[in-house]
């Protein structure tokens, strides 16, 4: 006789963080994605994906490996994104995770997924008027791209100086 054992499914739970929920223009951050299986059974080929920010207020710079890892029941693991915030305002980072388990062993076997997903918000401090902006921060090549932020009133006084100047 065939004898089918069902497997107790693997339940992922996922938490995410941020080193700190606040953070200056030009400045890293690293946002974490910790999943933990409480489940009955393994969940393998995990892979991870973060939802693409607002690209106007954050740079993803480094993202974890997406190479499928087994997760045993009981056993956490913890994806790490490394981002730069570029200007300032509020931005809702969330990541997801899924993997694949076998819900059936002996003669019928299947692969449902399980996924689980968390997110966390970060404000970045705008960069103040007419102020330098060096990117990459902190500059660790020998090149870096240096940008002039000047506000409408900057521009105005530049241009009465500008005038006095020439009169």
């Amino acid at each position: 006789s065939n004898t089918v054992f069902i497997m107790p499914a693997p339940r992922l739970v996922a938490s995410a963080s941020v080193d700190s929920p606040s953070v200056r223009y030009g400045r890293p951050v690293s946002f974490r994605l910790t999943v933990t299986n409480t489940g009955g059974s393994s969940v393998w080929n995990l892979a991870p994906a973060l939802v693409p920010p607002d690209p106007t207020l954050i740079r993803v710079d480094l993202v974890p490996s997406t190479i499928g890892a087994t997760l045993a029941n009981g056993a956490s693991i913890t994806y790490v994104w490394q981002l730069t915030a570029l200007n300032g305002g509020t931005v809702a980072l969330t990541a997801a995770v899924a993997g694949i388990f076998d819900s059936v062993s002996g003669t019928i076997a299947t692969t449902p997924a399980a996924t689980a997903s968390a997110g966390t918000s970060l404000t970045i401090t705008p960069r103040p008027e007419g102020e330098l902006v060096v990117y990459p921060h902190p500059v660790t090549t020998d090149r870096a791209t240096v940008y002039l932020a000047l506000t409408e009133d900057a521009l105005r006084v530049g241009r009465n100086y500008v005038e006095a100047v020439r009169a």
